[in-house]
């Protein structure tokens, strides 16, 4: 007995078929793996946020006002914010307070769109910037082009906290003592096969001691 075999109808029949499943399937699937993407992108700008504003807000929390220098983006277009801090030394001992010779800098380089967190000490590049502990009449709080030429330098000191960074800013909040600081990041990044970005915004505050002994 012969076998009987497919018609070309139904071949077509069965081709058509799968094709409109294939097809549903595609349109189902695909958004599903774009969302679940996009929050997997979320996540990680996210850990990478909080991880910088709470090695941020350690490091304010070893420092007192009159020890940290804000210096805010003279072109929010084109300049990042630059925080420098002046810490305490943790190995003092009495009542009297102490600070390393030491400047511990945050900066957010625009280009790449990065923030960065480096610490300087004399000596290191660039030479000739010489800082001062605080305490007495000297000041370990330099201007905004003093940190910029610090901060422009690679010295193996910097390590990159957060990329995708778009906004990035600390200020003092309106206290008698100056003492709150509010942290603000934002980060973006763009989301494969869409046009647009998944974007991540964050807030902090952290107080610090606000006079010396």
């Amino acid at each position: 007995m012969r076998k009987r075999g497919f018609t070309i109808a139904e071949v077509l029949v069965a081709g058509g078929l799968t094709l409109m499943l294939g097809m549903c399937l595609f349109w189902v699937l695909i958004p599903s793996f774009r969302i679940a993407q996009e929050g997997q992108i979320r996540t990680e700008l996210q850990q990478q946020g909080v991880l910088a504003l709470q090695q941020l807000g350690s490091d304010l929390q070893i420092a007192v006002p009159t020890s940290v220098s804000l210096a805010p983006p003279v072109n929010p277009l084109t300049d990042g914010m630059i925080i420098g801090i002046n810490p305490l030394n943790q190995s003092q001992s009495g009542a009297a307070l102490s600070f390393e010779a030491q400047l511990v800098l945050w900066f957010h380089d625009r280009t790449s769109k990065r923030l960065w967190r480096k610490t300087f000490k004399n000596g290191d590049n660039p030479t000739g910037i010489t800082i001062n502990p605080l305490g007495g009449s000297s000041t370990a709080k330099p201007a905004r082009n003093i940190m910029k030429q610090i901060c422009d330098v690679r010295s193996g000191t910097e390590k990159s906290y957060a990329i995708g960074v778009d906004q990035f800013l600390t200020d003092l909040e309106p206290t008698t003592g100056g003492e709150v600081y509010s942290m603000r990041i934002i980060l973006s990044k763009v989301i494969p096969g869409k046009n647009s970005s998944a974007t991540v915004e964050l807030f902090r505050k952290v107080m610090i001691r606000n006079h010396i002994n």
